[in-house]
């Protein structure tokens, strides 16, 4: 088994993250998403504990609730960039159990598409009563939230909101209008509906089916892959 300087050796690499002498220690201080605290800390202070004893570092978290920047402070810089090394870990790791905060779309809130969202709802309410098949008007989405997914993101904090502003923005300038020049407006056209699990018999959400297009196809394409990219 690795001893610990063999462990900080191993993960130690050409890193560009600042780690400043502090008296006779070294310090680093880089921002994290307050999301992610509870999964460094992890339970009872276990997490933390024992990546402060693997790296033989001092890991300061804000408190619940609290921005701020973790600190991290060691006798040597290979501990640090240790230390720092596994929080990354950590945080990539957690992401993958947080849900999605926000998705890409296109709204579909013109006047003939809600007017005919509108009359199948009311034809299914009128056809499956609430009493017998358990369907009532809560189910529907709002007519003036429909909407064609895109992608989806996960955001989680207002640094990474507002980076996401100024990529859309720069989607649009870079990629959706010269699309569009070269296409001119895209129609899209909604034809029937499938649910999400492909199961009839356990249906969580129902969605209208857009028509092949391939125009459209092509423009959410390249949305989708220039966030894919920028979110790398």
């Amino acid at each position: 088994m690795e001893d610990k300087e063999s462990i900080c050796s191993n993960e130690e690499s050409e890193t560009d993250i600042e780690i400043i002498p502090h008296d006779t220690l070294f310090k680093h201080t880089f921002c994290v998403p307050k999301i992610f605290y509870s999964h460094i800390i992890g339970t009872k202070g276990l997490t933390r504990k024992k990546l402060e004893h693997d790296t033989r570092t001092t890991i300061d978290i804000p408190k619940k609730g609290k921005d701020g920047n973790i600190v991290i402070t060691a006798r040597e810089r290979k501990a640090i960039i240790s230390a720092r090394h596994r929080i990354d870990l950590l945080i990539e790791a957690s992401k993958k159990k947080i849900h999605y905060t926000h998705f890409l779309s296109i709204p579909l809130n013109k006047k003939e598409i809600i007017d005919k969202y509108i009359s199948f709802k009311n034809d299914i309410l009128e056809k499956y009563n609430k009493t017998t098949h358990n369907i009532d008007e809560s189910l529907f989405q709002n007519p003036s939230k429909l909407h064609l997914t895109i992608g989806m993101l996960k955001l989680f904090d207002d640094n990474e909101k507002k980076y996401a502003i100024d990529a859309l923005t720069n989607c649009k300038e870079n990629i959706i209008d010269p699309v569009l020049e070269e296409t001119g407006s895209i129609n899209i056209q909604l034809q029937g509906v499938a649910c999400m699990n492909d199961d009839p018999t356990n249906v969580k959400v129902l969605f209208a089916q857009i028509a092949s297009n391939e125009k459209l196809q092509e423009l959410v394409d390249k949305v989708a892959e220039y966030f894919i990219d920028i979110g790398k």
